[in-house]
């Protein structure tokens, strides 16, 4: 997986784009191996995401234009029933969309770049509630 990402790398790596890095899971719980370190299928998915930014921001994508999105189990392409509809919901897509896309979405909601000048900050809960959230680790491109 790493020689493909590598190529997808030097193909985008010029192009006027924003890059989306979708992960996705099957519907089944973690492994006990994996359990710690990814809790859930959004972790997991989030980190496979996460890895694939890493691999091309490393090939030269620059980071501005790329994103990390975790789906989790909740965008299907097969069934979940069988283990060959599972092997195909464990998945990374890489979507491609304009910049001006992307600039003008942000120019439409600026609000959604920054909080409100009179936005109160996080409260302690939040703050506790976060302080224990795991980081995502390395995942190894299988």
């Amino acid at each position: 997986g790493v020689e493909v990402i590598r190529r997808v790398a030097s193909k985008i790596r010029d192009e006027p784009t924003s890059v989306d890095v979708e992960g996705h899971t099957d519907t089944y719980q973690i492994g006990p191996a994996l359990r710690s370190r990814y809790p859930t299928n959004w972790e997991l998915a989030g980190a496979r995401a996460a890895s694939v930014v890493r691999l091309l921001s490393e090939n030269g994508v620059a980071n501005e234009r790329l994103v990390a999105i975790s789906h989790g189990a909740t965008v299907p392409v097969a069934s979940n029933e069988e283990p060959e509809g599972r092997a195909l919901n464990r998945r990374i897509e890489i979507r491609l969309r304009p910049l001006d896309d992307v600039i003008e979405e942000t120019a439409l909601a600026p609000e959604a770049a920054a909080p409100p000048q009179d936005a109160e900050p996080a409260g302690d809960a939040v703050a506790s509630e976060l302080a224990d959230t795991p980081a995502i680790g390395d995942v190894s491109a299988e």
